[in-house]
């Protein structure tokens, strides 16, 4: 047996282990419940009441309120935080691929996907976690223009590109999530050319007392660059000879 049909083999004993809390013919429903539940990448009691009452409710698809905290305690779910669960990576994608492998699924993915989307942007729950709120509106959106997702997030990713590197994780993790290609093309950049000119100068060497006794004329290289509001920076290269700044050891 494959390491895949391992997984596979381990979320279908713990889906049956859920679905046998309640009578057989509500299995069906039951699976497809969780299949909803596994769209979002978090949950919350509020947001898996909602899928249920939208979806299982009216005859002859209806599920008792009881399936609900069940899922939650259920070995599929994992409790990440203050009210706050996961569906296991591998579950997850056990039954999002079941899922987008039908067409005829494509109806109902959108209505889950509009409703994660509408909840995320009208609730408060993912208020105090930006990147989860994030992962939410991109995991709907990638569901329901798969374009428009792929432009958003190469948008957000230059927009916030150099910002903390827990940015650029998350970046690589929703790609992957979600398998969004990162094909931005990264154009080289053509600075102007350095204009220098040149220009002439006289030195002079000087006795003790002063006396200039000899004079030379020399040649030096200029430039000059704007760095706005009217400030320039003026830098000049002077071949041979030596440059001293500062006060002498006596003063």
């Amino acid at each position: 047996m494959s390491t895949t049909e391992k997984t596979n083999s381990y979320v279908l004993n713990k889906i049956n282990k859920y679905k046998k809390l309640y009578p057989e013919d509500l299995h069906l429903l039951l699976e497809k419940f969780v299949t909803y539940a596994a769209i979002p990448v978090a949950l919350n009691s509020e947001l898996l009441h909602l899928l249920r009452i939208n979806f299982f409710l009216d005859p002859p698809n209806t599920l008792p309120y009881t399936v609900e905290a069940d899922l939650l305690l259920s070995p599929l779910c994992e409790e990440i935080g203050d009210t706050l669960y996961e569906i296991h990576s591998e579950t997850r994608d056990y039954l999002l691929g079941g899922l987008t492998d039908k067409q005829d699924n494509r109806n109902e993915i959108n209505e889950v996907a509009t409703l994660l989307w509408q909840y995320t942007q009208r609730s408060k729950a993912w208020l105090n976690r930006l990147e989860l709120d994030r992962a939410q509106k991109l995991t709907a959106l990638n569901l329901l223009d798969k374009a428009k997702a792929k432009e958003w997030l190469d948008e957000k990713e230059i927009e916030l590109n150099s910002q903390s590197s827990s940015n650029k994780r998350w970046f690589v993790a929703m790609r992957k999530e979600l398998n969004i290609p990162n094909d931005k093309i990264i154009t080289k950049v053509d600075l102007p050319p350095i204009n220098v000119f040149e220009f002439e100068f006289n030195t002079v060497k000087v006795d003790a007392k002063g006396k200039i006794i000899e004079r030379n004329k020399k040649q030096a290289k200029q430039f000059i660059e704007e760095l706005g509001n009217g400030i320039k920076l003026e830098m000049v290269e002077i071949p041979g000879g030596s440059f001293m700044m500062g006060t002498s050891p006596d003063d």
